[in-house]
């Protein structure tokens, strides 16, 4: 499945979030936005799930408007993990994940053989196994993150969109879930997913979109778009270097 954003402009207020954006994913990649805090990645990834209307321009999934898109078949396409641990019910975690299949259900049946299958796959794929049968609002911060990450996956759309999935987690799920973005890339899915940490950007996504003050800096390979000047001008940092490609990057000083 492949979207493209054209001309997005978007408004609150008197303020002007995103100014004249465009954005095109295909299948298969990893595609990391990132920038500063306000620079309206969250704005953007809203508008891609359907959540926002923009004030200006369009988003198309393989050149159908967004809006002629039967919200059922929106639902089995896009699956979105949004900012924060949103769950208000004492829900458990397994539950939880399931969530995930009711694009595909039916008035009221039970769930499918390949429902079941896959909220299972997804548990394992995010590491929840063991805590399936706890309820959600017993989980620490970076548990409830896996545990919504599940759900995302279990929905099998052909594009993922998520917002800072890292948030809360330690260095090692961190990691884990990263492998599982550009895992599920590999089998076709689009991934677009925003991130802070520089490092994960530079290491995972097969392209990154760098935004600043609402619009489009650069949009090309982690080498071309974490070049020194684009960081130095959006950021105002410098950046060290290292490992075989610059495959990590670290920032270093405030400028």
């Amino acid at each position: 499945m492949k979207i493209e954003a054209r001309d997005i402009v978007f408004r609150t207020g008197d303020a002007d979030i995103l100014r004249d954006v465009g954005l095109t994913v295909f299948g298969g990649e990893v595609v990391g936005l990132i920038g500063p805090n306000g620079a309206g990645k969250t704005t953007l990834l809203r508008i891609l799930a359907n959540l926002l209307e923009p004030a200006g321009g369009e988003v198309r999934y393989d050149g159908k408007a967004i809006g002629k898109i039967p919200a059922s078949e929106f639902a089995r396409s896009v699956s979105y993990l949004a900012q924060g641990n949103l769950v208000h019910w004492s829900l458990r975690v397994e539950a939880v994940v399931a969530l995930g299949r009711l694009p595909y259900a039916n008035g009221f049946r039970a769930f499918s053989a390949d429902d079941v299958a896959a909220v299972q796959v997804a548990m394992a794929e995010a590491d929840i196994l063991p805590l399936r049968d706890r309820n959600f609002d017993t989980l620490s911060g970076g548990e409830q993150r896996r545990v919504l990450l599940a759900r995302a996956l279990a929905v099998r759309g052909k594009i993922l969109l998520a917002d800072e999935p890292g948030a809360a987690l330690d260095p090692y799920h961190h990691l884990q879930i990263m492998e599982l973005l550009a895992r599920t890339a590999s089998s076709g899915v689009g991934v677009v997913v925003v991130l802070h940490d520089l490092s994960m950007a530079a290491r995972f996504c097969s392209r990154l979109v760098l935004l600043d003050q609402g619009r489009v800096v650069a949009d090309g390979t982690p080498d071309e778009v974490l070049s020194d000047r684009h960081v130095a001008d959006v950021y105002r940092v410098s950046l060290e270097r290292g490992g075989s490609n610059s495959s990590f990057v670290i920032p270093r000083d405030r400028l």
